[in-house]
């Protein structure tokens, strides 16, 4: 696995953590005693996969070059930040629309979890990393169940505690299996070249 591979790995895990750590304390409406709990615990979790980043992320540069992996060849980072603009215009509408004439404040985390979830089909196609798939699927069902199950129970309690404690599982369990794979220097799954 090339250096700049491992880096980007590397770097899009701590995103990945960090994200995780806001989903964590999204939740928090649902559980509101618990609210500092949460947040300590998101950045604890966040703070153990930052040192982990780091180690890996030294040990490969420190260490001798890699033999390139996968046939996938390089990202393709310019579409990189278009995808993350069309995300953050889709999220950003999306609540304004909810927490104003909708009148649907509650929906917030859902409609962010239903485009972030969402936003990882782009991105495995531009990194070249079939693996988002399976995230982005993840989460988008997160969002559906969400749906589902907030509407049978009724209150606003489910709207925030499955989007909140699910997208932190998704994002850390994605986070920490991608770390763990680059630790061992096996090659994220790549997409073939287009």
């Amino acid at each position: 696995m090339r250096r700049d591979t491992i880096i980007s790995i590397v770097i899009g895990s701590l995103v990945g953590a960090f994200f995780g750590r806001d989903w964590l304390s999204w939740a928090g409406p649902a559980v509101p005693r618990w609210q500092a709990a949460l947040d300590t615990a998101g950045w604890t979790v966040f703070g153990a996969f930052a040192a982990a980043g780091v180690l890996i992320a030294a040990a490969a540069l420190r260490g001798p070059a890699p033999a390139a992996a996968g046939a996938g060849g390089p990202p393709k980072w310019g579409w990189f930040p278009v995808v993350i603009a069309v995300e953050v215009a889709l999220i950003i509408g999306g609540q304004n629309l909810l927490n104003g004439p909708w009148d649907r404040p509650e929906w917030a985390p859902v409609w962010t979890m239903a485009v972030v979830g969402a936003h990882f089909v782009p991105f495995g196609l531009v990194l070249r990393i079939r693996a988002f798939h399976v995230l982005a699927c993840a989460l988008c069902a997160l969002a559906a169940v969400t749906v589902l199950a907030a509407a049978a129970l009724g209150g606003t309690g489910a709207w925030y505690a499955l989007p909140g404690f699910g997208g932190a599982a998704a994002l850390w369990g994605f986070a920490g299996w991608a770390l763990w794979r680059t630790a061992r220097g096996r090659a994220m799954e790549s997409a073939p070249a287009s």
